[in-house]
């Protein structure tokens, strides 16, 4: 079996909810964090919003094979649209 990098482990123990969760994660080990990125741009970065799109992206695609492909097609746009 193939072992899982270190930070998609820690992702999982801690509850990941999606892609944002587990990018969040990592970046933070890297010293990439929110507040650092918002002292960086001058602004705050939209980071909340990004992660939580991706979460739902994420937790959509766990499901595709259910999905109706025209259900699919407008689950993406309302993702990408919030």
């Amino acid at each position: 079996m193939t072992k899982l990098p270190p930070i998609i482990t820690q992702a999982k123990a801690a509850k990941s909810r999606g892609l944002g969760d587990v990018l969040e994660a990592a970046l933070s080990k890297v010293g990439i964090t929110h507040d650092r990125v918002d002292a960086w741009l001058g602004r705050p970065c939209g980071c909340a919003e990004r992660k939580e799109r991706l979460n739902r992206l994420f937790s959509w695609a766990r499901s595709i094979g259910e999905t109706p492909p025209e259900e699919a097609a407008a689950k993406v746009e309302e993702i990408f649209k919030s």
